[in-house]
């Protein structure tokens, strides 16, 4: 049986909904839970927030819903988890947000997600509850839930986010090459050189692997009517860079095998910085973070204010450039990179990858 002060509170909430606009609505709670929260005790203050956060979705005010549910997770003395040090409730907020979100439809469904998720990740985190028992279990079906909200909303950014940290990688290909639709047929590779580099940085090889494969069925060399070398074949040929670092990376150590300076000869191609320049300069960020985690090139301190200045000073740092410029160095000819050199290395590891 529900206790009577709750039913009480909620009746009230919901008269005082009635004729309000949304925005009064929504502060006349947060003031109503101010007054009544000691009074009520933390479990029946949440009963009427999210009683409330029902009502706001009823009303198509989604939007406000997921304010006020962001309102309740910033309040430290309000969001109750399970297993939370401290408490004895055993009731956990979490488990009312899904309730709260089951059954609605996606456009209602999206504003509160939209809001609340990261918050609710902090949170969870902050309380290191986030590998633990019920907590994780209901923190796994929120991610599902979120996921599969945030692509049926065509709210791509946030949808690939999720999948990826769900480790579901053919799914968050498959995002990728939705979203890519929203952009020109040439631009597709990009999408996905981007993933992959992004994953590299963040020392996730295998993940980055896995997006090179599930991404291979979704882009072809063959793009008409794009002309082999002309300026809309500079997604491919960063799609590929993206694609040999990925290899590189996930090669086990060997003999004779120096990936530092592989990583510089391929960045330092007149090829590849040509066609990130045509494409995104902010693309040279990512291989400086890539270069720095994946391949231990150290770039000096006062040169991460300026990516590409950086990026050549990871070249110099690395050997592979180290006459240019020098008094009595190499023509301008000779600064340019050895393609031979490096299609033999990378035929070369392709040959020991395999053996492998």
């Amino acid at each position: 049986m529900e206790d009577p002060k709750v039913v009480e509170a909620c009746a009230h909430l919901t008269e005082k909904f009635l004729g309000s606009q949304p925005y009064e609505a929504l502060q006349y709670v947060q003031s109503f839970v101010a007054r009544k929260k000691k009074a009520l005790g933390r479990n029946k203050t949440s009963l009427c927030v999210f009683h409330s956060a029902k009502l706001f979705v009823d009303r198509d005010a989604s939007s406000d819903a997921g304010t006020l549910l962001l309102w309740f997770l910033e309040s430290e003395d309000l969001f109750h988890l399970a297993g939370q040090k401290g408490t004895e409730d055993k009731y956990c907020d979490t488990e009312r947000i899904l309730a709260l979100l089951k059954g609605l439809p996606t456009q209602k469904a999206c504003p509160v997600v939209d809001q609340i998720y990261g918050p609710l990740h902090q949170v969870v985190a902050k309380a290191g509850l986030l590998n633990v028992g019920e907590v994780s279990t209901r923190m796994q079906q929120f991610e599902g839930m979120s996921a599969d909200i945030f692509q049926q909303s065509k709210k791509w950014f946030s949808a690939y986010k999720v999948v990826v940290r769900l480790g579901d990688l053919e799914r968050a290909a498959g995002i990728l090459n939705e979203w890519s639709k929203e952009g020109y047929a040439t631009e597709k590779p990009l999408f996905f050189a981007r993933a992959v580099l992004q994953l590299l940085s963040e020392k996730k090889l295998s993940q980055a692997e896995d997006m090179v494969r599930h991404g291979k069925t979704f882009i072809s060399d063959n793009v008409s009517p794009v002309a082999p070398g002309g300026p809309h074949s500079a997604p491919l040929a960063v799609w590929h860079l993206a694609v040999i670092l990925s290899g590189l990376a996930s090669l086990p150590p060997m003999q004779r095998v120096d990936k530092t300076r592989l990583f510089s000869t391929l960045t330092s191609s007149r090829i590849y910085m040509t066609a990130i320049d045509k494409t995104d300069p902010r693309l040279s960020e990512l291989l400086m973070r890539v270069g720095m985690q994946i391949f231990g090139v150290q770039p000096q301190a006062d040169m991460q204010s300026n990516p590409m200045a950086m990026l050549h000073q990871m070249m110099m740092a690395s050997g592979n450039m180290g006459k240019m410029g020098q008094p009595g160095g190499s023509s301008s000819a000779a600064q340019q990179p050895d393609m031979g050199e490096i299609m033999r290395q990378l035929s070369r590891l392709e040959s020991l990858s395999k053996k492998n």
